[in-house]
């Protein structure tokens, strides 16, 4: 595979990752609100299957965001195999999971939850695949932790017994999310456009399959709702993907990882100005241990070397 460097060497090092925890960020207050009333199997399909589609029509028409370098028939071969269970992992299981935490929690709740794939993505990097992790960022990712479940008690606006209900279901589905993130590492010789058109297709076919199974088989939802819908696919699903598998390429999974933990705030701002929720003080004590250990996972340390885009921190 392709060598990058395992932390940021200059700040334009951090915008890939930075612009994927945008879009992801905002997928998740959106996607509440956009879906309010359809069925969860059937709004994560879709959000997957628009992604998809959207891509598929870019790449006909000659869109492409080449890899550096080419990869050896193993390489493709682990590639195909990480595909299938990096989509099973996070458009089927972890799309699904957070629509059912998103259903039993308010948008600033669910957004601040979505943090706990910082801490998931690092401990799967260096159980599973032996990564190293400094002290520092072990301290960060404890602090991310903390936020998560400190906002799990917030009752603020009402919460209390609903969020701790729906926090479960948030925490499975970042597990979800961060075995899709690790598994990733072995698709930076694809093209990004490629892996984002594949991940949408089959997750989004694997979705509604998953619907028609369970018996969730509703009336389609308005025009309306499928147009914002896709929307909200091609920007927090297909961009955010796009943009993690860039940094990746860049400063590597666990960089990366810690990069992406910045997203939920951006979520939390959107429920704050778009859907008018106000958190209440524990909230705001969360956010504040968040803020800290997103900050000891991002600063890049002297010490820091470069590896492969698999390395650790």
């Amino acid at each position: 595979m392709p060598a990058a460097p395992a932390r940021l060497r200059r700040p334009s090092d951090a915008v890939p990752g930075l612009l994927a925890a945008v879009a992801f960020g905002v997928g998740a207050p959106a996607a509440q609100r956009v879906f309010d009333g359809v069925g969860r199997w059937t709004a994560g399909a879709w959000i997957a299957l628009a992604s998809g589609l959207l891509f598929l029509a870019a790449t006909r028409l000659g869109f492409r965001a080449p890899p550096l370098a080419v990869g050896t028939p193993a390489d493709h071969r682990r590639g195909r195999l990480a595909l299938v269970a990096s989509t099973v992992c996070g458009p089927v299981l972890g799309a699904w999971c957070a629509m059912q935490g998103l259903a039993r929690l308010t948008a600033h709740e669910a957004s601040l939850l979505l943090n706990l794939e910082t801490v998931f993505t690092p401990i799967l990097a260096v159980l599973v695949f032996r990564e190293r992790l400094s002290p520092r960022r072990w301290v960060g990712a404890a602090c991310v932790l903390a936020g998560g479940v400190a906002c799990a008690f917030a009752v603020g606006d009402g919460g209390g017994a609903a969020s701790l209900e729906g926090a479960p279901w948030i925490a499975a589905s970042c597990l979800c999310w961060s075995a899709d993130s690790n598994l990733l590492r072995y698709l930076v010789h694809r093209d990004l456009l490629t892996v984002a058109r594949d991940k949408g297709l089959l997750g989004g076919a694997a979705a509604l399959a998953l619907a028609a199974a369970t018996g969730e088989v509703p009336p389609l939802p308005d025009g309306a709702t499928l147009a914002w819908g896709a929307l909200v696919g091609l920007v927090g699903f297909g961009g955010a993907l796009v943009g993690y598998l860039a940094s990746v390429r860049r400063v590597g999974t666990a960089t990366t990882g810690a990069l992406f933990g910045t997203g939920p705030f951006v979520g939390v701002l959107v429920a704050w100005l778009v859907l008018g929720e106000r958190p209440g003080l524990a909230f705001a004590g969360a956010a504040v241990a968040v803020a800290v250990g997103v900050a000891l996972l991002v600063l890049p340390e002297r010490s820091a070397t470069a590896s492969d885009p698999g390395g650790g921190a």
